[in-house]
């Protein structure tokens, strides 16, 4: 069984959803190099594009009949997200002095990055090294390029226009700008 030429395709709805995720649609295609998502609805558009691989011996020496998980490592990330008032949350207060009208946190704007998994080695002392030690623990980072454009928040513009470097890793969320 030629696993490269498999490819799932899976198509989905949701009409009756309500707020930002009214009448969602959207496509997750799955494939040996990737892992793509492409969803939308009134408030927003996401495109999400993952690069994959697997180990070699995972796909010559495995019967996939069999059921089991077959592991895979993400080596990239491409995001792009277009928001039309994206409600995150809304919130109705429980006082009875309070405004009765609930409380809105919308979104508006562009987030685009494309980024590529970057792998170091440290030892004991917690040097980072390129080199490969026998006790060298592997620590992974997320790094790219990010791109925020028009973003607001309800009225409240937080990113006209910003570019840079993202790094997250499970210590650190780095932005360099």
């Amino acid at each position: 069984m030629n696993f490269e030429c498999r490819r799932f395709d899976i198509k989905w709805a949701a009409p009756k959803a309500d707020g930002s995720l009214t009448d969602a649609r959207g496509d997750i295609v799955i494939s040996h190099d990737n892992i793509i998502v492409n969803s939308s609805s009134v408030a927003f558009d996401l495109f999400t594009k993952l690069d994959t691989s697997y180990h070699d011996p995972c796909l010559s020496h495995q019967d996939f009949t069999q059921g089991e998980a077959m592991p895979f490592v993400v080596e990239g990330l491409d995001l792009d997200l277009r928001m039309r008032g994206f409600e995150f949350f809304s919130l109705v207060s429980s006082y009875p002095f309070d405004s009765p009208r609930p409380t809105h946190l919308k979104a508006t704007g562009r987030i685009k990055f494309l980024g590529k998994i970057k792998r170091h080695s440290t030892t004991k002392d917690g040097d980072v090294g390129s080199d490969k030690c026998e006790d060298a623990a592997a620590i992974s980072s997320l790094d790219g390029d990010i791109s925020i454009s028009s973003l607001k928040l309800n009225q409240l513009i937080l990113a006209p226009q910003l570019s840079g470097r993202l790094s997250v890793s499970r210590d650190h969320v780095k932005v360099m700008y």
